[in-house]
């Protein structure tokens, strides 16, 4: 069995003083005089008259504004679509479609198809990591990609998967995920149970605890 396609200074005023001075003629005393001294305080400089303090002069920093980076866009895998493109499609429309996010693909495998289904098939298979896209024709047939899958989380953007599953989401949270499911728990196919809902499997692991694969329309050859 093969399945296919697997962020302060004071200001003085003036001040006067007075002195008494008495003097002595010939031993006869005298009636005081009194002398008025005035004393003008030293002109007050301007920072003093202003009742401002100095200020040193001072070099201003330059001000950094921290940038957030963006968050990465998230590469859509829907029922029946491939980053927004409707499938079936012929593999240079999705190659287009995933050209923006993902990038070239890291494996592209182009052979024959399913020996089961007939003679003279061919397929093709095009991987972007954990993601990938198949399909097949027959003779005579425009060979175009009607499947995809994630078998693990190696992506290079966030996925979007249908239903909000995810791979690693509990079996738990799988089940409310979906709504009308069906389960074969023949093991036929994956380690695990498999969860079937709108053409899509959740493959489970070996202790059918966690999802280990997402596909859509998957392609089986026995």
């Amino acid at each position: 069995m093969r399945f296919r396609g697997s962020w302060a200074a004071t200001t003085i005023g003036s001040v006067g003083l007075s002195f008494v001075l008495v003097a002595c003629s010939g031993g006869a005393a005298q009636a005081p005089g009194t002398v008025t001294v005035t004393v003008n305080p030293p002109a007050a400089s301007a920072g003093a008259s202003s009742g401002a303090k100095p200020t040193a002069s001072s070099t201003a920093k330059p001000t950094t504004t921290a940038t957030t980076p963006p968050a990465p866009k998230t590469f859509a895998l829907g029922l029946g679509s491939f980053g927004g493109l409707k499938l079936p499609a012929t593999p240079a429309a999705v190659l287009a479609a995933a050209k923006p996010l993902l990038g070239d693909p890291t494996k592209k495998v182009e052979g024959p198809g399913c020996e089961l289904a007939g003679p003279g098939r061919t397929s093709i298979l095009l991987k972007w990591g954990d993601i990938s896209a198949y399909g097949e024709a027959g003779p005579g047939e425009a060979l175009k990609i009607d499947s995809w899958s994630v078998v693990g989380k190696a992506t290079l953007v966030p996925v979007a998967l249908p239903f909000g599953t995810s791979i690693g989401m509990s079996r738990t949270l799988l089940a409310k995920a979906l709504t009308s499911e069906t389960v074969d728990d023949s093991h036929m196919f994956a380690e695990g149970d498999i969860l079937m809902q709108n053409d899509t499997w959740w493959s489970l692991n070996k202790a059918n605890t966690s999802v280990v694969t997402i596909s859509h329309k998957p392609h089986v050859c026995e």
